[in-house]
């Protein structure tokens, strides 16, 4: 298990409509990570974070933010095949309001749901020097964002071959 925590005092993010005197942050996640019959993976991740202006809470990101995935991996001489699921569950945030015509996005107090990621598959293959990795994330094609702002793609599919030549 791994813990890590983090304090950010004073950081400036910059904004036109922020009579900011201090802007603080404090974060603390736990990693835990272990394999089960030499074939199953289990990932958890568990991360807080706070966030302040001029000792006002923010919900800039998610106060709560879990990470699960499970993997399944096959080996048969030196190929080696992993493949699995990935799930995401974070707490609610505060939007911004945005106005197309001005282009100028404008704080609310309205307060999001919580918000799944709409679930990960993955698969990574070694075959001799070649590696193939593939994933096709939020398959649900669940609407959902990690900071406020930036909503992440529906249903992406990702492909990578790495192969090492004169090896």
């Amino acid at each position: 298990m791994i813990a890590r925590l983090s304090l950010n005092k004073n950081y400036v993010i910059y904004s036109d409509d922020c009579d900011c005197n201090s802007r603080n942050s404090f974060g603390i996640s736990i990693f835990w990570s272990d394999k089960f019959f030499d074939k199953i993976y289990l990932d958890t991740k568990i991360v807080s974070q706070y966030s302040e202006t001029n000792n006002h809470q923010e919900l800039y990101y998610p106060l709560f933010y879990s990470n699960l995935a499970a993997a399944y991996e096959y080996i048969v001489g030196k190929s080696i095949l992993k493949a699995g699921l990935e799930a995401e569950i974070y707490s609610p945030i505060k939007g911004l309001h945005f106005y197309p015509i001005s282009k100028d996005f404008v704080e609310t107090d309205v307060k999001g749901e919580w918000l799944g990621n709409g679930l990960n598959v993955f698969a990574a293959l070694k075959l001799g020097n070649a590696y193939l990795r593939l994933s096709f994330e939020n398959i649900l094609g669940q609407y959902y964002y990690r900071v406020r702002n930036y909503p992440m793609l529906d249903r992406v599919f990702h492909l990578s071959v790495t192969w090492s030549f004169n090896d």
